[in-house]
């Protein structure tokens, strides 16, 4: 992982009892992290020479349950697994939320393995908040405790919980589970397959990159104001291109230097 802001830790001692919610539920409370810096770079394809905005992407769980999504699919003749969250309760049982996305396998380029689809986007837009139609081309997310977050949060389990590959090189797989702990985070590094975004005639000036966790709003989170925040940077074109952030936005979409 690679140069994510704002992982900050919790005063040691906490009392590690969580607290349920209303209805009875241990939550996760995913949080999207901002990256430290952006990345440009030139990429030849089919097409041409591309102009790419790359940076890290990571999430965390600051809630009081662990993010547990089971991904399945009747058969092999299923290209895809639907996703069901599984949420864990004050009385020792579970709750099941079926259908909150799907989970793809994808082979080559360093994955090989099950991606949960849309766990996580970005997009470009202008300083005033307008879309550009920029937004990133990543297959998935093999969800995971890759590193920890916030130390000694209520809830924390004493060692990495989600440590697996989402069945690596596993294509047949029928079911896979996968998930975020409290108190840990997944991140992506800039290098990583599709951790980016194509600005490829772009002009030189200042632009917004929206990050956001849970998008559609379609697995059951703690608090939906802390899932999507922003940067404001600096592009520069030319034969030395370079991004430059000026301020860094976080639980909101609009990131202006007032």
């Amino acid at each position: 992982m690679t140069a994510i802001a704002g992982t900050g830790a919790a005063v040691a001692g906490q009392n590690r009892s969580p607290a349920p919610d209303a209805h009875g539920r241990y939550l996760p409370d995913m949080v999207e992290i901002l990256p430290g810096s952006l990345e440009v770079h030139r990429a030849r394809s089919h097409a041409g020479t591309r102009t790419l905005l790359a940076f890290a992407g990571a999430a965390n769980n600051a809630g009081a349950g662990p993010l547990i999504i089971r991904g399945s699919r009747p058969s092999r003749a299923y290209a895809t697994m639907s996703a069901t969250q599984i949420i864990k309760r004050a009385d020792g049982k579970v709750e099941r939320v079926p259908n909150v996305g799907t989970l793809r396998y994808r082979s080559g380029g360093g994955h090989s393995h099950w991606h949960l689809v849309g766990f996580m986007r970005y997009e470009l837009r202008t300083t005033g908040g307008a879309s550009l139609g920029r937004r990133d081309q990543k297959a998935g997310y093999c969800l995971g405790d890759r590193y920890m977050a916030d130390r000694d949060r209520p809830g924390e389990p004493g060692s990495p919980a989600f440590t697996g590959h989402c069945g690596l090189n596993r294509p047949g797989l029928l079911s896979v589970k996968e998930g975020i702990s409290v108190g840990y985070g997944d991140g992506y590094g800039a290098n990583l397959g599709g951790q980016f975004i194509d600005i490829t005639g772009l002009r030189s000036g200042r632009y917004t990159l929206v990050l956001g966790v849970n998008p559609n709003h379609r697995l059951v989170d703690l608090y939906s104001g802390n899932d999507a925040s922003s940067l404001l940077f600096q592009l520069v074109t030319g034969r030395h291109a370079h991004a430059t952030i000026l301020k860094w936005c976080t639980n909101t979409e609009r990131c202006n230097r007032r």
